[in-house]
């Protein structure tokens, strides 16, 4: 599966309420809408959330476990996505949450290049890692961040991807 970085050199300072996840991915928001998702720490940081709005949505989906339903946090609140070690993988249609759980926990990068058919990995606050098996998206995100000021994007393959 191919994929991009994207580093944010100049985007220590964000605007009040964003995150670098908001505004390099803005733009492919509405495809983001019909995915299912999984992650295996909580994706969300909500401490700028001065309405509660992110926090009082995760707390109304009862025992998610990792799973986040179709057009209800993302891309709603991805504002709020925190962009420091995080990651989120992304399914057309809903996964087998047990089998792919297992897999990530033991790095099996095989099955899940296949199984996966998107994913954003956040890596220590230094940049955004993004495959998708729809090229396009790729290109979107690609263009779009190429155009902000102090980013840069560069090519990477999901199977040189470290877990």
């Amino acid at each position: 599966m191919k994929g991009i970085r994207v580093y944010g050199y100049v985007l220590d300072r964000l605007p009040k309420n964003n995150s670098t996840f908001a505004i390099f991915f803005e733009p492919i928001f509405p495809t983001l809408k019909k995915y299912h998702w999984l992650y295996l720490e909580q994706p969300f940081s909500y401490d700028e959330d001065e309405t509660g709005d992110c926090g009082k949505a995760i707390e109304g989906i009862p025992a998610n476990d990792g799973y986040i339903a179709p057009n209800t946090l993302l891309p709603k609140f991805a504002r709020f996505v925190c962009g420091n070690w995080n990651n989120l993988f992304g399914f057309e249609s809903m996964p087998d949450a047990p089998l792919i759980f297992s897999r990530l926990i033991s790095c099996d990068g095989v099955f899940l290049e296949k199984a996966i058919d998107l994913c954003f990995f956040n890596v220590d606050a230094a940049y955004w890692d993004f495959y998708a098996k729809d090229e396009e998206l790729l290109q979107v995100v690609t263009k779009h961040a190429s155009s902000l000021a102090g980013v840069q994007v560069e090519q990477v393959e999901f199977s040189d991807f470290e877990f």
